[in-house]
């Protein structure tokens, strides 16, 4: 059908939005394995990509699609549970039944070998959510750092380890066998068998059976054989079971087992009715036990009795094919009563002392244990004696077993231990590297070809009996032979001689293929593509054993060299300006050798792209930058030309591109493509931070010291450039407390001085442009003014005109209008004046003494306002008041004024129009400021000079203080030290109430302080008590922050201190084993340590606790490649290890890891280099019970030092400054250098009991990509599943747009040293993270809507207000009118402005909503443009019918997010904080009413309440809803949501009766139900004529008709038109064309979810005449076949055709009556394109040329052998010398000049033997002349 078609391409256009946005990772969806290159002939069928859930939680991909790569849709129902694997298949009955797994989906559309499959090649491989969204990307390749075993030689691509990057290649690994491992993890995963899934089918049963147990056997070979029996006793089971055996779980277990095999949930209970110990023995084992397999070290759990001393235990084995065993618990009493029991994922031991009162003895998450969600195992009775040959025997009884039985009874027969080793063998077993790999290929060049092999192990390794292949069909095409063997770090090389392979490149991609295979089994040892470009080099792993590198020396049998300049570094970065202006980046290379460097061909190929032009040389010891823009750079740093290299036409520019805000590689290569130079920067963690937005740059503090650490490089140091700048501004307390707050706006550090709050006060001096005594024109405001009466070029010749002050009433008016008085409430006034240089004013200032309300506009633009809230004519002043002086600057006048003429107009209102007084008094500042201030101080200490006393210094501040090292005036200044982002909370330095002098309320103060920006936010914000007073201050930046083209000003630093310039040693990877550490257990530390000079020592300094100024010290030891290792004894539990490392070199410099910050730029202390103990930087780890406590979901840790701790617990709650530590994950992964803090907003923010934010290091992300997120306590219940269900719904409902909603949930066991705090729900934070992953641009206007708070001195809420998106929002201290961002600040945060406060795109938003200020036919016609409302009525559609009362919409300011997606695009709204919500006594709040027809007023809002007064919106809010609640794909019902009601519980989540048969959801459904029926029951129909067939003389028409509210667009003839909603089930299409006569028209409507709502259709008979179509215009008219063509010209009706000569054109789209898109057919030369109408009309021809692409060749292959060397240059002399041949002449143009001449082949051998230039294009890849081919090719 096609409403089967539209949704297919409406999905198909969501996937293609999908491409243009930017990847954000949902972390705990993870491509696991990627199969892309399977052996066989129909291989394409044996591809798959096999996905990982990472978390505990079940995930719904219903709706998520594979979008790059291949074509796939996740169908309705695909659940994924808890740490679980989903393997999506190609031919999903072929896989199914290659590898025996059940956990598939598929097929995807596979349509053969050219079809949709994977590419053998590599490519992106994507998948997006339902709303279209990519939320994973992978990017594999064949070549490079990924493993090319999975390139056709059976083998997968398989990730390392779970919770990595998945886009980094070196995350990846070939899989351990041929075909991979498909349904489960890698079996070299580090705790595999903890995630491992079920197996397929029931295994092997063997032994007798006895009872219910269908087997029984010996595990382990135990010395003695066991035994099972049974006996009925009084008709009851007994069994009795005998074991000898060494033990159960150490060493591989040894015990007698009587089992069954179940799936699913199982419970198994069973009474010892008599114990037979083995005498002398305490460790022997009795009990219930589950366990994978058979083998003796399968992973099991295991509640079992032992003997005295001893007890009751519960133990298992985590990790398949280990010897693990951990208690989880053990009791001193000896129960009789045991029981296992499996529900869901949980695994739980019982114990009874009666039978029927069970207690919990441990509980274990299956999924983390050996398998999970109800895979098979064996279950039943195990018994060891733990006394080897000796025997103990047990019987039990009362045994009771429920669960689905999969097992069939055995027959007696016992395992063949060899058949079973040798199966074992076979697969599913991790095995390491072998150590040796393809190394190095020789095979272009005159001399023999050969390849060499390296062995990077310790000991020999036998190759014989290996396999050469270059194959990939034939794997064992060469075997070597006997006594082959490559020595421990040695070489072995074979010549293709020896091998009698072919070593030739194929035509096709240039490439050799070789493969060394083991003996059996076709395991790949290593594979290379080897794709050589240079004649006489080969292609080489520099160094050795590591990645394959072009253009390598050959060194057979010797270690690979790169013989590539080592003179040119990377010196300095400036990846990410403070302005965000990109111009700004740059790249500096520095020479750091004697001699000039030629950098002729060389290139940037990563971070950005750039190629050095011809005779680029870099002197010694001289710099060059290159950015975007060098002329810029040039006038900004005052560098000489020549100096700064950049892009020279449009085309390089969008090339070149721009470097990640984030952290990428940069790469410098040479001319042979070899990589001279690479910096992976990053953008904190190791790396300096200030350099991200802050105003650094990155620079290399010894240029001889190695570059890819984090530890040489410093943030460029620039304070010395910034200027004092004195801010002063005049303002009025209002009342209540008497205090001044000051705060940065994010990071940042700035230094200010006498700071004061004067009274009486001036620090300026105004300079009158416009008095307050002179003629103004003015207009009473009987009616309104004309429209452009603002504008400067408006003719006021015939107003009035009048002295100021103009009014009547105050006494103080020079033109009194006597007849304002209950006549009129307005008063428009003008005046010109001339400014002669804009750039002499310093602040323009409009001061107004006003009563009671006014706009001013300054030539047509609104610059201020006071007491406002509409500009219509007879609009009233918002309160009465009495006249005041209203002083307002003008921001960004400069771009308002003109040199020259200039107008100020002001409209002045009254409150009413019966007031009694009107005044209007302005003048027009040019403040300029006073270097001398007086005035009455108010504040103790404003100068700094001995302490801070009369200060607090608070949160994210706290850090600030007097100092002594950076005073701007006297013997000290405050230095600001701000963390992080300061707020109205606590966030701030207040002045306190000790010696502060209360300000009067009936006189204005001036707040005046001088200021030093030094590093971070541009911006500084001072404010009173409520937020009065407030004002922002743009900080003086220095324009030329960094020091490219000069010495980096990090390493003048270390010049100037008398220094060396000899940087100690760097040192980086750090790595930890264990990561979480049980009571005395040795830690391991290994980092990795780099020096010019070499390394003369590395000692690891720790202590308990806390750090100590005398660590104890282990020196550590060097394991090879610049690798130390260095051990720290085991602690007892809970003690903390505090730990740094210091190394020295030859030279006796000292390095220190983590860095000191006292060394480097802007430390965040007081006065360095003095620091205290704790000021310094640490890694922390800490020693605990258990490594893995048992625990449904994931195990999450922080450790801190106790210091760290106690400072977290004692400060103010509101403190949002992190506390430094280690977050570890799963007892597994520990990540240092984190952050953390207490998190929540000031209603519900707690303490230990509460919620966290937790950071991770930047360069470290947590699982690759976690930056940050909440661990959420809900209001106390952190099982409250209310939050996750709004989320789920919100994803529910996408329709046919994204609306934005939060991927990630998961529950957490969340512990902060050895505090348990207890079960935490990890949530996905808002952040640029976020909107990057729903918006095509991160870095638009990000704003949090929030309470505006009052906090007094205790730090506790004192008050708030609700935000309002008004203009401006109310609020009882409002400064100003809307203009004025101050108003908005606190209840709109901006979170993603890079430190820039610029509220303007926000306030036009504001602007649009006020019904005040813009009328509602203005705001019907803008509001779409400016505001996703699909989306934001999709969100209110779950908000408002889950009852949250708590968001903007309903009754509360608060918990939402608007998103700006870029500066002219439309605004949205994002969901935040849904949980207090779904309440049953608020099941009709917020419902909509009755009668659709009834006014709509959903909450407390005005600009929400009459977005629901348009017509066309509340239309579509009913539509939506009809959507929701009827229909097969209704979300808002329990048929949908009963599923993850059910994976709810089964987490043991609260509240999940929301969404289950008769809860909230359905209670509300129905009641949505009833309210719309009349609105969602209309059928669709014409009801034009009744819906008659009719005549008209017109050549369009109009048609009207009736449809359902979820009516979205109607098809005429299956084109689009626009609709017109007339009612709330009317409509209109207007402007139909009609073409002569009859005109059948099918109408055809489609509903929000894009499917088919109904159609109709009517004749519509014209008699106007029409004349044939015409053409006017071709574009292009030379093109090739498949281009589209747009035709312009008049008379194309619909239905029409396109002819290409006598050609239909595939595809006609007519846009309108004079345009058609029309796709070129095949064909060639030149044809004739007519448009024919549907009557016939035909008309002329326009001439159509098709363009023929030219032959596809490489520049320098003149011979066409597919390789460009030596005979190339021979072939081009024979041709011009020797009457020799060339098929492609272009090709063997070597320099493009389209001549071939002897240059030509001098060329070609300077660039193959003396790193010439290369080939002009198409090189090296093939492609046709850009240029045109004027000496053509023959093939």
């Amino acid at each position: 059908m096609k409403s089967d078609l539209i949704s297919k391409l409406l999905r198909a256009f969501a996937v293609f939005l999908a491409g243009l946005f930017v990847c954000a990772t949902l972390p705990a969806l993870t491509i696991s394995e990627i199969m892309y290159s399977p052996r066989g002939e129909v291989q394409k069928r044996f591809e798959f990509i096999e996905l990982f859930n990472e978390n505990p939680d079940p995930l719904d991909l219903s709706g998520y699609m594979i979008c790059d790569g291949v074509s796939f849709v996740f169908p309705e129902g695909t659940w994924m549970e808890g740490l679980s694997f989903l393997v999506v298949c190609a031919d999903e009955e072929m896989i199914r039944g290659t590898y025996g797994i059940r956990n598939t989906v598929g097929d995807w559309a596979w349509e053969g070998e050219s079809g949709n499959s994977l590419s053998n090649g590599g490519e992106d491989i994507e998948i997006c959510n339902p709303g279209g969204r990519t939320i994973l990307r992978v990017e594999y390749n064949d070549r490079g750092k990924w493993p090319v075993g999975a390139d056709g030689l059976g083998h997968s691509l398989e990730l390392g380890a779970p919770y990595t990057d998945q886009d980094d290649p070196d995350s990846w690994v070939q899989s351990s066998d041929p075909g991979g491992s498909p349904g489960g993890p890698s079996p070299c995963w580090p705790g595999a068998d903890m995630i491992a899934p079920p197996p397929a089918e029931a295994g092997p049963v063997f032994g007798q059976a006895v009872g219910i147990f269908h087997g029984q056997q010996d595990i382990g070979d135990p010395c003695t054989e066991g035994s099972f029996t049974s006996e009925a006793v009084d008709d009851a089971a007994q069994y009795e079971i005998t074991a000898s055996g060494r033990d159960i779980g150490t060493d591989g277990d040894q015990f007698h087992f009587a089992y069954v095999q179940v799936s699913g949930n199982f419970d198994l209970k069973a009474r010892i009715l008599s114990r037979n110990w083995l005498e002398g023995q305490s460790h022997g084992r009795a009990g219930i036990m589950a366990r994978r397999d058979l083998s003796d070290r399968s992973a099991y759990v295991l509640v079992q009795d032992c003997p005295e001393p001893d007890g009751a235990r519960a133990t298992r084995r985590t990790s398949h094919g280990g010897d693990n065993n951990e208690e989880q618990s053990s009791l001193s009493i000896h129960p009789d009563w045991y029981r296992l029991r499996r529900s869901g994922n949980t695994i739980t031991t019982y114990y009874s002392e009666n039978g029927t009162s069970w207690r919990t003895l441990g509980a274990f998450s299956s999924g983390r244990t050996s398998w999970a969600h109800g895979g098979i195992v064996y279950l039943g009775l195990a018994l060891t004696s733990h006394g080897d040959c000796d025997t103990s025997s047990i019987t039990w009884g009362e045994v009771v077993l429920t669960g689905e039985v999969i097992s069939s009874p055995g027959d007696g027969n016992k395992p063949d231990p060899e058949e079973k080793e040798e199966e074992e063998e076979v697969r599913g077993v991790c095995r390491p590297p072998l150590g040796v790999t393809i190394n190095e290929g020789f095979f272009r060049g005159t001399d023999e070809r050969w390849l060499e092999l390296y062995n990077s192990g310790s000991e020999d390794v036998d190759l014989s009996g290996y396999h050469f292949t270059d194959d990939r069909n034939d794997s064992e095409k060469v075997t070597l032979g006997a006594d082959t063997v490559i020595a421990a770090g040695g070489y072995l090389t074979f010549t293709e001689a020896e091998l009698a392979l072919d070593f030739s490149a194929t035509e096709e991609d240039n490439s050799v293929f070789v493969a060394l295979i083991e003996p059996s089994g076709g395991r790949a040892v290593d594979a290379v593509n080897f794709r050589a470009s240079h004649d006489g080099l080969s292609e080489a792993r520099v160094p050795d054993g590591g990645e394959m590198r072009d253009a390598a020396e050959p060194t057979r049998n010797a270690g690979n060299r790169l013989d590539v300049s080592t003179a040119i570094v990377i010196n300095e970065i400036m990846y990410h300006p403070i302005d965000n202006d990109r111009d700004r980046e740059f790249v500096e290379l520095y020479n750091r050798s004697d001699d000039p460097v030629e950098l002729t061909g060389w290139e940037f190929t990563n971070g950005i792209e750039f190629s050095f032009p011809d005779n680029t040389v870099l002197g010694a010891g001289e710099y060059l930058a290159v950015g975007r823009d060098p002329a810029f750079l040039r006038s900004v740093y005052d560098l000489p030309e020549g100096s700064v290299y950049g892009p020279g036409d449009k085309e390089a520019l969008d090339d070149f591109g721009s470097l990640s805000d984030r952290g990428e590689r940069i790469t410098l290569q040479d001319g042979l493509g070899r990589t001279v130079d690479t910096v992976r920067y990053f953008d904190g963690g190791e790396w300096p931070r200030w350099a991200d937005g802050h105003g650094s740059s990155i620079e290399l503090i010894d240029p001889m010291q190695d570059n890819r650490f984090g530890m040489a490089w410093d943030a460029s140091d620039d304070s010395d450039k910034s200027e004092v700048t004195r801010f002063s501004y005049t303002t009025r307390h209002r009342g209540d407390e008497s205090e001044l707050h000051l705060l940065l706006l994010s990071r940042g550090i700035t230094v200010v001085d006498n700071v004061s709050v004067l009274q009486g006060a001036s620090a300026s001096e105004d300079f009158p442009i416009i008095d307050t005594d002179e003629v103004w024109s003015y207009f009473k405001g009987t009616e309104a003014p004309p429209e452009n009466w603002k504008e400067l070029d408006f003719d006021d010749s015939g107003w009035l005109r009048g002295q100021t002050g103009i009014g009547f009433g105050d006494g103080d008016d020079r033109t009194v209008l006597t007849d304002m008085r209950n006549n009129y409430i307005s008063i428009f006034c003008r005046k010109t004046f001339t400014v002669e240089d804009i750039d002499e004013i310093t602040e323009l200032v409009v001061r107004m003494r006003v009563d009671d309300g006014f706009y001013a506009y300054l030539n047509g633009v609104q610059v201020s306002s006071y007491n406002m809230r509409s500009a219509a004519y007879d609009a009233r002043a918002s309160i009465s008041r009495e006249a005041s002086d209203q002083d307002q600057s003008i921001e960004d006048f400069r771009e308002l004024l003109n040199e020259g003429e200039n107008v100020l107009a002001v409209q002045v209102h009254n409150a009413s129009l019966g007031s009694v007084d009107l005044s209007f008094i302005p003048s027009l500042l040019d403040r300029r400021p006073s270097e001398v201030v007086r005035g009455d101080q108010r504040l103790a200490n404003p100068a700094f000079n001995s302490n801070t006393t009369g200060w607090r210094l608070e949160g994210t501040h706290v850090r600030s203080g007097r100092t002594s090292v950076d005073a701007i005036d006297g013997a000290g200044s405050l230095k600001i030290i701000a963390s992080g982002r300061g707020d109205n909370k606590v966030n701030r330095i207040e002045s306190t109430n000790t010696g502060t002098r209360p300000f009067s309320t009936t006189e204005d103060q001036l707040v005046v302080f001088d200021a030093k920006w030094h590093v971070g936010s541009q911006t500084l914000n001072t404010h009173g008590f409520k937020h009065e007073m407030a004002k922002t201050h743009e900080l003086a930046v220095p324009e030329n922050l960094g020091s490219p083209g000069a010495v980096n000003i990090v390493t003048r630093r270390e010049l100037e201190n008398g220094n060396v310039l000899n940087l100690g040693p760097v040192m980086t990877d750090l790595e930890q084993e264990p990561q979480v550490p049980i009571a005395g257990e040795r830690v391991r530390i290994r980092v990795r340590v780099a020096d010019f000079d070499g390394v003369e020592n590395v000692h690891l300094r720790w202590s308990r606790n806390n750090p100590t100024t005398n660590p104890s010290t282990v020196t550590m030891s060097e394991l090879g490649r610049g690798v130390f290792e260095g051990t720290i004894p085991g602690q007892t539990v809970n003690s903390r290890v505090v730990f740094f490392i210091e190394a020295t070199d030859t030279a006796g410099n000292s390095g220190r890891y983590p860095v000191d910050i006292a060394e480097r730029s802007h430390p965040m202390v007081l006065n360095p280099p003095s620091t205290g103990i704790h000021d310094r930087r640490y890694f922390v780890y800490s020693h605990d019970s258990s490594r893995n406590p048992g625990c449904l979901y994931n195990d999450y840790r922080f450790h801190a030092t106790a210091y760290n701790e106690s400072r977290l617990g004692s400060r103010k709650r509101l403190s949002n400054d992190l506390i430094p530590g280690s977050f570890s994950f799963g007892g597994t992964t520990i990540y240092h250098e984190a952050g953390m803090r207490f998190s929540g907003s000031p209603w519900a923010r707690g303490s230990w009991g509460g919620s966290f934010r937790v950071v991770s290091p930047r360069d470290n992300p947590i699982h690759g990509g976690i930056r940050k997120f909440n661990l959420e306590d809900h209001h106390g219940n952190a099982l409250d599943a209310r939050e996750r269900i709004a989320h789920y719904l919100l994803r529910l409902n996408q329709g046919t747009i994204a609306v934005p909603y939060s991927e990630v949930s998961t529950l957490a066991r969340w512990q902060v040293n050895s505090r348990v705090v207890g079960t935490r729900e990890h949530v996905w934070v808002p952040d640029t993270q976020y909107v990057g992953l729903w918006f095509d641009e991160a870095d638009g206007d990000f704003i949090e809507m929030d309470d505006r708070f009052v906090i007094n001195d205790n730090g506790d809420r004192a008050g708030n207000a609700d935000g309002r998106v008004l203009y401006p929002p109310p609020n009882e201290r409002r400064q100003g009118g809307g203009e004025n961002k101050e108003n908005y600040r606190w209840f709109f945060g901006l979170r993603a402005k890079n430190g820039a406060d610029d509220f303007t795109n926000f306030l036009e938003f504001c602007r649009l909503m006020d019904p005040s200020v813009t009328n509602n036919t203005r705001f019907a016609a803008e509001v779409w443009d400016k505001v996703n409302v699909e989306e934001l009525l999709r969100i209110w559609a779950i908000r408002f019918n889950q009852a949250d009362w708590d968001t903007w919409g309903t009754n509360r300011g608060k918990n939402c997010y608007f998103y700006q997606d870029g500066s002219q695009g439309r605004w949205h709204l994002l969901a935040w904080d849904m949980e207090l919500t779904f309440e049953t006594g608020r099941l009709d709040q917020f419902l909509i009413p009755s009668s659709p027809n009834a006014t709509f007023r959903p909450g407390s809002f005005a600009e929400v309440n009459r977005m629901f007064e348009i017509l066309p919106i509340k239309k579509l809010y009913y539509g939506i809803l009809d959507t929701m609640v009827n229909g097969p794909r209704a979300i808002y019902t329990s048929e949908r949501l009963n599923d993850y009601m059910r994976k709810l519980d089964g987490l043991s989540m609260s509240n999940t009766g929301i969404g289950k048969p008769n809860g909230y959801v359905d209670q509300r459904r129905n009641r949505i139900r009833s309210r719309i029926s009349s609105v969602s029951n209309t059928a669709f129909r014409i009801t034009t004529r009744s819906g008659a067939d009719f005549s008209t003389e017109d050549r369009n028409v109009s048609l009207t008709g009736q449809g359902a509210a979820r009516l979205m667009q109607v098809l005429v003839n299956g084109e689009s038109f626009d609709l017109t909603h007339t009612s709330m089930t009317g409509w209109r299409i207007s402007e139909i064309p009609l073409g002569p006569g009859p005109n059948f028209l099918e109408l055809q409507a489609i509903d929000l979810n894009g499917e088919l709502l109904g159609a109709d259709t009517v004749t519509v008979t014209t008699t106007a005449e029409f004349g044939p179509p015409e053409i006017a215009s071709l574009s292009p008219a030379e093109a090739e076949a498949g281009d589209v063509i747009e035709i312009r010209g008049t008379g194309f009706l619909p239905g029409l055709t396109v002819l290409f000569g006598d050609t239909p054109a595939p595809v006609a789209d007519r846009q309108s009556e004079t345009k058609i898109l029309a796709e070129a057919p095949a064909g060639s030369g030149q044809v004739e394109v007519r448009v024919r109408n549907s009557n016939g009309q035909e008309s002329g021809g326009a001439n159509f040329t098709y363009f023929q692409p030219g032959p596809v060749f490489v520049r320098g292959d003149a011979n066409g052998d597919g390789a460009l060397d030596i005979s190339d240059a021979v072939s081009v002399v024979s041709f011009l010398f020797m009457g020799g041949q060339l098929t492609c002449l272009d090709a063997a143009d070597v320099d493009d000049d389209e001549q071939l001449v002897i240059t030509d082949a001098v060329y070609l051998l300077d660039f193959l033997f003396r790193s010439g230039a290369p080939p002009a294009p198409p090189y090296p890849a093939a492609g046709t002349d850009p240029d045109g081919d004027i000496l053509g090719c023959d093939f």
